[in-house]
Formats: structure tokens, sequence, C-alpha cells
């Protein structure tokens, strides 16, 4: 007789533990990550959308906003990769936000890609480095994916517009021997 039961690897454990860490450090942004800062290694850096890196201090201050904004939810949407190796992890996923301006009372949506780097430290899966893209509202812009329709679009027309380009260009080649 065969045991139907599913048996969870360490890997599979370990993916899981990776996940719900992202959900609980992006979900306690609006308190400053007061919940989880346990949950960021001691040297952890932050990767900006412009480029700048920042110690979590200064990603905390960056992040924090007024209190006429109110998050009302911040969480991974997608995971498009997720390597582990040993002690070392990296993920490539969406982020969902939203959140509501109430001093003229809008709410955005908005998602962005990032990339994380997580080390198990102690046992326990923590953001050793973490890299944001920009963020874009959801409601007018193509959701976030891997080589989706508007980039291929893009390439095509770039790869007609070179094509064309190159054939209506007369090239004279001279030699200096």
């Amino acid at each position: 007789m065969t045991d139907n039961k599913v048996i969870n690897t360490s890997k599979d454990l370990d993916e899981k533990n990776i996940k719900e860490t992202l959900k609980l450090i992006f979900s306690s942004i609006s308190n400053k990550f007061v919940n989880c800062k346990h949950l960021f290694s001691e040297d952890y850096i932050n990767i900006t959308k412009v480029g700048d890196m920042t110690t979590l201090n200064i990603w905390i201050d960056i992040v924090e906003t007024p209190d006429f904004i109110k998050n009302l939810e911040c969480e991974p949407l997608e995971y498009f990769k997720l390597s582990i190796n040993n002690d070392l992890a990296y993920v490539i996923f969406s982020l969902k936000t939203e959140f509501k301006n109430d001093q003229n009372n809008t709410e955005y949506k908005l998602s962005s890609g990032h990339l994380a780097i997580l080390k198990k430290i102690d046992n326990l899966w923590k953001l050793e480095c973490l890299q944001e893209s920009s963020r874009r509202p959801t409601n007018n812009a193509p959701r976030i994916c891997i080589d989706s329709s508007h980039i291929k679009t893009a390439i095509e027309g770039k790869k007609n517009n070179t094509q064309q380009d190159v054939s209506n260009t007369n090239v004279k080649i001279s030699s200096n021997n």
C-alpha cells in the first residue's frame, strides 16, 4: 500500500519560508518594519530605482510616508524566479502596492519589479539585498511579466526602423590605401 501524503523537502520548506519572509517585510512598510526588522541582515543594502544604495535605516526613512498617505496593501504579486543554493537565494518577483492619499481622497495602485537576495542566518531567511524598479500604475500600464507583449512590440518596431534606415541609407566606403 502506498502512502499518498506529500512530503515537503527542505527546498520546498525554504521556498515557502522565503515567500513568507518577503510577504511579511512588504506588508510591514506602513509601520516602519517594526515587526520584521529581524528579517533583514545586519549589512542589508537596498538599491533604489535610480541606482542609489542605502542601508536599512535610510531605506526605512525613504519608504516612510507622511500621515496623510495610508498604505492599504503592499505584497509580492507574482514570483518569476526563485533559486536556492545552500544558504543563499535570489528571487525575482513583482510587487503590488496600493495606498490612499487622504488629502485628495485618491487611491493609487502600482506595481514594480524586484530582485531580492536572501541569506539563511541561524536557520532564518534574511533579506540581504533588494533592488527595485520604478513603479507604474496598474490601471493603464501593462502587467509586469517576463517578455511582455509591449516589450516585444517595441523590439519589433526597433528592428523594422533599423532595417528601414539601413535600406534607405547610401553609404560610401572609401579606402585610404
